[in-house]
């Protein structure tokens, strides 16, 4: 997924969360957020300093960061939608 994906379903989810109340929900979806797009654009820095278009100098742990918060993301975006039409 891309970074602009993956900013919009914690948007989406922040805004649902935000709006039933679920604070503790939000600030998650908020800071899930930031993980995922700081992650992609450590990733893009990785690209464009150690060549671009080599994924292999991509560090392994930032790979699954990025991979992990998109996880999160969709199960957070899942979340929002039961609560919201609960």
């Amino acid at each position: 997924m891309g970074v602009w994906e993956n900013t919009g379903i914690c948007v989406i989810a922040a805004i649902l969360f935000y709006e039933k109340g679920h604070h503790v929900l939000f600030w998650s979806a908020v800071i899930t957020g930031i993980v995922a797009f700081g992650s992609h654009s450590i990733m893009q820095n990785y690209l464009h300093r150690k060549g671009y278009g080599d994924l292999r100098k991509i560090p392994n742990w930032l790979s699954a960061l990025n991979m992990l918060a998109t996880l999160v993301d969709i199960g957070l975006l899942t979340t929002a939608i039961v609560f919201r039409y609960r």
